[in-house]
């Protein structure tokens, strides 16, 4: 239970940060947004007062250029943008992003994990979390049979488990749609709460929506009328 405890501590204290990554991400932003808008106030003060003085046009655009140039401007747009690409990169990598469900096929229970993240996905355990206090982990077939026992999701890729049969998971299975589920794993950075992973087939779907859904017969030929 404490390890349990120490694992979530740290998953909201990883959450908090991303938050405050967030925060200064927004503020950088608008920052740079106040000093656009501030030096292009000065270009206009200063292209209205050379109008006034009777500069014509040229003389105009050169005194421009050479305040552009004095105050490295460019310079300051290119280290911007470079500044957010180094930014977007960070957090492609940074915390984890998983997607997953919880099924049965071909009458075995299966669950789909999808990682969305840049990097590897280290965990050694898959749980459910029911009701947002009680936790059942779950018994996979050949694989976490002690804690030493880890698997790895590649980036951007996807890993498919069988389960073992128990009563209780067959009952939260039957009752998932009424129930508070989400699945959590234990990683090497804490637990981390999955996201809802939409894997409907296209029959399903079809059935569901059947304005949007048109399932075509294979052996049928094709009318173009």
């Amino acid at each position: 239970m404490e390890e349990i405890l120490i694992k979530i501590q740290l998953k909201y204290m990883h959450k908090n940060l991303s938050i405050l990554q967030k925060a200064i991400l927004v503020a950088i932003a608008l920052f740079c947004i106040l000093a656009v808008f501030d030096f292009l106030n000065k270009i206009a003060l200063q292209v209205i007062d050379l109008n006034s003085k009777g500069f014509d046009l040229i003389q105009i655009a050169k005194e421009v250029f050479l305040t552009i140039a004095a105050t490295n401007f460019l310079t300051m747009i290119v280290a911007l943008i470079a500044l957010y690409f180094t930014l977007a990169n960070y957090l492609r990598k940074d915390g984890n992003q998983v997607d997953a469900t919880l099924g049965i096929e071909k009458d075995e229970k299966v669950i789909i994990l999808v990682n969305k993240k840049d990097k590897p996905l280290i965990f050694n355990s898959i749980n459910l979390l029911v009701y947002k206090d009680k936790y059942l982990v779950l018994s996979v077939k050949d694989k976490f049979k002690s804690f030493s026992d880890y698997e790895v999701v590649s980036p951007y890729s996807t890993l498919t488990f069988k389960l073992e049969n128990s009563p209780l998971l067959d009952d939260l299975l039957l009752y998932q749609n009424e129930l508070s589920i989400q699945i959590v794993l234990t990683t090497d950075e804490g637990l981390v709460v999955c996201n809802k992973l939409e894997a409907l087939p296209i029959q399903v779907r079809s059935l569901r929506n059947p304005k949007n859904f048109k399932i075509l017969d294979p052996n049928a030929k094709l009318d173009f009328e």
